[in-house]
């Protein structure tokens, strides 16, 4: 099903990817079930097609909703040997906690806020994971 909604999303928005996330927040974009999963495999379908990479942005959403975390942690550990970004480090960390490797997530957190960014998905991840509030400045 995924591919039939990928490919009638194309259309409907001629590969204008942005305009998709809207469409998710809305009910139009729910399966049977109440969720979102087709839809965000056919979003991530038309990212890749367009040479656009959404494995860490996946790893975080799922994550946050506490699924596929062994699968997570794979994409997060690969993305973090290929490219050692601050936000990479912090959906590994995040990863890392959720999966219950609490030591490990701490480490991969200091990593994410090394260079003192104020993004507050960072911060409240960090307080999280470190059980405090966090500044970075």
């Amino acid at each position: 099903m995924s591919a039939r909604l990928a490919e009638y999303l194309k259309q409907q928005f001629r590969c204008r990817i942005d305009n998709l996330w809207l469409l998710g927040k809305t009910r139009c974009g729910r399966n049977e079930s109440g969720n979102f999963q087709d839809l965000v495999d056919a979003i991530q379908e038309l990212y890749r097609s367009n040479g656009v990479s959404v494995d860490i942005e996946l790893a975080l959403f799922n994550a946050d909703r506490g699924r596929n975390i062994s699968q997570a942690l794979d994409i997060a550990e690969k993305e973090w040997h290929s490219r050692k970004s601050v936000r990479v480090a912090d959906v590994y960390a995040w990863v890392l906690y959720r999966a219950g490797r609490y030591e490990e997530a701490r480490q991969m957190m200091q990593q994410a806020l090394r260079l003192g960014t104020h993004d507050p998905l960072f911060l409240r991840h960090a307080e999280v994971i470190f059980g405090e509030r966090v500044s970075t400045r």
